[in-house]
């Protein structure tokens, strides 16, 4: 059996840019080769390390969408990172908006402003939800100045807190 056509042709292209020695090639020895083997390596046991390695995973998929200028509402939403990585449920999560992206590409801070219970415009909370669920938000367009564009980011937070392991989203 063969994974290749014997002669490719736009019907039968080769697969995936795979080629094969045909049968009228001309094989010219390549010499001799040294093998030795690279050995084994061993990781033993580490201390003090603590139970939480990972930080919860990034949110890359933080999207604005559904503008219903009528009602005054949009609606953010994300995928739930897991508190570590993709896997259980994180603490919590801050939405932090400005109308200076540049402001919410370092640390977030105090200075910054959030949603809060007052944005929503919806029978919604912004409580965690098990990793890999997806979050939709319907905020209050009254709540943010209307010829003004604003810029959103999503701070996540672990289990352990302020001691914890964060992880920043995109920026939308």
């Amino acid at each position: 059996s063969r994974s290749l056509p014997s002669t490719p042709s736009p019907q039968t292209p080769s697969c995936c840019g795979s080629t094969a020695v045909k049968e009228d090639s001309i094989l010219v020895s390549t010499g001799n080769f040294r093998s030795k083997s690279g050995g084994m390596i061993s990781v033993g046991s580490t201390k003090d390390l603590g139970a939480n390695i990972y930080p919860p995973g990034k949110i890359s998929d933080l999207r604005l969408g559904n503008m219903n200028f009528s009602q005054g509402v949009f609606e953010l939403s994300f995928t739930s990172p897991g508190e570590d990585l993709d896997k259980g449920i994180i603490s919590s999560y801050q939405i932090f908006f400005s109308t200076n992206r540049t402001m919410l590409a370092g640390d977030l801070g105090p200075d910054l402003s959030q949603i809060s219970s007052e944005h929503l415009a919806c029978d919604c909370n912004l409580a965690p939800v098990p990793a890999m669920e997806v979050v939709v938000l319907t905020l209050n367009m009254t709540m943010f100045g209307e010829e003004q564009q604003f810029y959103y980011t999503v701070l996540t937070t672990d289990q352990e807190g302020k001691e914890g392991k964060h992880s920043q989203s995109n920026i939308a």
